[in-house]
């Protein structure tokens, strides 16, 4: 063999090498290279054979696709024309669509919003609550007993009451006395509409003032005399009261 034939020899031998390798990689057919290489052939391309258990088509649910290996998720993502880079869980991703594995086609169940149910708290409106405060605030509780003098007291001033007139006779003081009224005590008989008499011991120019307020009677006069009235009541049904607090009521005499 002389030095030409060998070297012809060598170079088809790696030609052929390389074309087999071309094959491969490029999805060719080696005959259809070499005779490419020899000139007289058309390349075609030979189309990419699919695995068989992956029809292109078919979505599989993520519960199956976890299942596979990693080439096998990665053939899928090559027949649907997607990227086949990343690791196990972004390529389940990617076949479904960016879903999670609990969230895809073949595992997702419909989320059904329950409603949340509202309390029922009855909600006074705030008009109603500021007329019920203006209501309460107004309205005062008048409380005449007997005290332990006998006398009959409003429980709240200490006034003291004439039993006959019902008009008020003074202030109840600790020694058992009752006291002349001052011009505090007219300025609360006019707050409660207790009716009085204007003591001799205020000046005259108080006294006028006063007794033209003290004067004007209207149907809320009457008010404390049915207090004293129904206190009585209570007295003669009963020989002796007894408070909340434990104070004990005298029984009246006759």
């Amino acid at each position: 063999m002389s030095f030409s034939q060998a070297a012809n020899k060598a170079t088809n031998e790696v030609v052929l090498q390389f074309l087999k390798s071309a094959s491969v990689k490029f999805n060719i057919g080696e005959n259809e290279l070499v005779a490419l290489w020899n000139g007289n052939a058309v390349v075609s391309t030979i189309p990419e054979q699919q695995p068989s258990s992956v029809p292109q088509s078919t979505i599989l649910p993520s519960s199956e696709l976890t299942k596979l290996g990693k080439n096998e998720l990665i053939a899928h993502c090559k027949s649907r024309g997607l990227k086949t880079t990343g690791n196990k869980q972004e390529l389940i991703e990617r076949l479904t669509g960016g879903m999670s594995a609990s969230e895809s086609s073949g595992d997702k169940e419909e989320k059904k919003e329950t409603p949340k149910k509202k309390s029922a708290k009855s909600t006074t409106p705030p008009e109603d609550t500021k007329i019920v405060k203006q209501v309460q605030s107004t309205i005062q509780t008048v409380q005449i007993k007997k005290n332990a003098f006998n006398n009959f007291e409003h429980v709240e001033t200490g006034l003291v009451f004439d039993r006959i007139t019902q008009k008020v006779l003074g202030k109840q003081n600790k020694n058992g006395k009752i006291d002349s009224l001052t011009d505090a005590d007219i300025e609360t008989c006019n707050k409660y509409k207790f009716k009085y008499d204007i003591p001799e011991n205020l000046n005259s120019n108080t006294k006028g003032s006063v007794a033209i307020e003290g004067l004007e009677e209207d149907e809320d006069d009457t008010e404390a005399g049915d207090i004293i009235n129904e206190a009585e009541d209570l007295i003669e049904e009963e020989e002796e009261i007894v408070e909340d607090d434990g104070e004990e009521f005298f029984e009246e005499d006759d």
